[in-house]
């Protein structure tokens, strides 16, 4: 059963809003997904790609490479992931903001 309780996942790091459409490994399957918020401990991602609570997935970002995780929620919208312990997942975070920052910042400059 899928829980709407949001305080029964409390959210331990800051996330941020990326936007960056990435690639979301699940089942064998590589399907498109948008990474909504990403964050040291996970990220959310909207995708309509049918995806179970405790699938083992891989999220690639363009620039940022890619990352093993679990799917912990799902929704209408997409799925809540968190990225395996061990994984460099604050590397990964930072890079996908970064790369985030870089292209709004050379959409603002070429506008």
């Amino acid at each position: 059963m899928i829980s709407n309780n949001i305080s029964e996942f409390p959210r331990r790091h800051a996330a941020v809003r990326s936007g960056r459409f990435c690639t979301l490994h699940a089942a064998g399957v590589g399907v498109s997904a948008a990474l909504r918020d990403v964050s040291a401990a996970g990220a959310f991602i909207e995708t309509d790609h049918a995806l179970h609570i405790d699938e083992a997935v891989v999220l690639s970002h363009p620039l940022a490479g890619a990352i093993r995780a679990q799917v912990v929620r799902v929704g209408r919208d997409g799925a809540a992931l968190r990225f395996l312990a061990g994984e460099d997942a604050a590397t990964f975070a930072l890079a996908s903001l970064c790369a985030g920052m870089t292209s709004a910042a050379d959409h603002a400059l070429n506008a």
